[in-house]
């Protein structure tokens, strides 16, 4: 793990996706990364985010509670220092029809790239599991996959857009040194574990 300040690590072609959620009063998030075919513009920066706000129902929302509120899409170039950086505001809320359970509250999406090493794999955790969708400290294996397609179908849809882009792991940081230029690895599989996580930071308070 690296620590302590650093110059900019450029990521080539490449952008990063944040889509901020409100849960319980709390500001939540998922992040991650797209390489597009051709360096990024100011117009394919704010392309992508469009595509992230309009694909949202039709893939992530699918699987999380009413409770929780998509309110901004943050996309930034990092592959070049000061560059393009978009924001769009939306008011879109999860399509299950039941109850959030407490924002720490998660299950973990695995990130593969068919490659080994701590720099070649990533995750996201769900936002928004509910009540009926939860057995003890399981989710069904049906939910679990419904989860890891939604996360194709959103990647799906931003490669048909601006740019064609690609879902990818960024990794700055090797054996506890900060890399000179991000290593960037195309994501080829996506795997929903059906144990719960907890994630403490979106309890109320803790997070953003």
């Amino acid at each position: 793990m690296c620590t302590g300040t650093h110059a900019f690590i450029p990521a080539e072609k490449t952008a990063k996706c944040e889509m901020l959620y409100v849960l319980n009063g709390q500001v939540v998030e998922n992040v991650f990364y797209m390489q597009g075919a051709a360096e990024w513009t100011k117009d394919s920066i704010s392309d992508m985010a469009q595509d992230i706000v309009d694909a949202y129902a039709t893939s992530i929302a699918t699987d999380q509670s009413e409770d929780v509120n998509l309110t901004l899409v943050r996309v930034t170039d990092v592959s070049v220092e000061d560059s393009f950086q978009t924001e769009k505001s939306t008011d879109q809320n999860g399509l299950i029809a039941n109850a959030a359970l407490p924002g720490n509250v998660t299950v973990a999406t695995k990130f593969s790239t068919g490659l080994t090493g701590r720099s070649r794999r990533g995750r996201a955790y769900n936002i928004g599991l509910w009540e009926t969708g939860v057995v003890g400290n399981e989710i069904s294996p049906s939910t679990a996959s419904d989860i890891s397609q939604n996360w194709v179908d959103l990647m799906t849809a931003l490669n048909a857009g601006s740019n064609s882009p690609v879902h990818v792991i960024a990794s700055y940081c090797h054996d506890g040194a900060w890399r000179s230029d991000a290593l960037v690895t195309p994501v080829t599989d996506y795997t929903t574990d059906v144990f719960i996580d907890s994630q403490r930071r979106r309890l109320t308070g803790r997070g953003l």
